[in-house]
């Protein structure tokens, strides 16, 4: 990428974010709009995944569903909302599926699912330390993918490798 793309990308889709110990970052059934990176101390992700709580159907919010990249990126979001959504039906009960608890560390990232699909989180991230986190959001990403042909090109390379990883993973914020 070049320069102005990369200054570009700093600029418009980076934040970066202290947290005190205690802080939570985000709860079970919040909607997931940024990836968050650590950059500074430790924290502690509580996965409880519900059958109720994930949605992962037709777009909740118009605005960015018309947002999101067309063509491969879009066929790779949907495909792995559909795989997703396979996690839930063979849970029995349709209560817990599982329950772990995660440290997360500085250099680990969080809810990249964000950045791809309409996420809603399936676990909570608080900090047990003073920190720092650097996020993503998706409607900056999402501006930028749009805006320069060569990263479109890049989006739809990497939704198909994370389709992969998710599968891996059955559809947690730790990916």
């Amino acid at each position: 990428l070049g320069k102005r793309v990369f200054t570009t990308m700093c600029s418009d889709t980076l934040r970066v974010h202290n947290v005190m110990r205690g802080d939570c970052v985000f709860e079970v059934g919040d909607e997931g709009t940024c990836m968050h990176v650590i950059s500074k101390g430790q924290l502690e992700y509580n996965l409880g995944l519900s059958r109720n709580i994930m949605y992962l159907g037709p777009s909740r919010r118009s605005s960015r569903q018309s947002n999101r990249g067309r063509g491969t990126l879009a066929s790779a979001a949907s495909s792995i909302a559909s795989l997703l959504n396979s996690v839930w039906e063979n849970a029995s009960d349709g209560s817990i599926v599982r329950e772990e608890v995660s440290l997360v560390r500085m250099g680990d990232y969080v809810s990249e699912a964000s950045l791809w699909l309409d996420w809603t989180h399936v676990g909570t991230l608080h900090a047990i330390s003073d920190g720092q986190l650097v996020s993503i959001c998706d409607t900056g990403l999402q501006q930028l993918v749009l805006r320069y042909r060569e990263v479109y090109q890049i989006a739809c390379d990497y939704a198909r490798t994370f389709m992969t990883a998710m599968e891996r993973a059955q559809g947690t914020d730790l990916i």
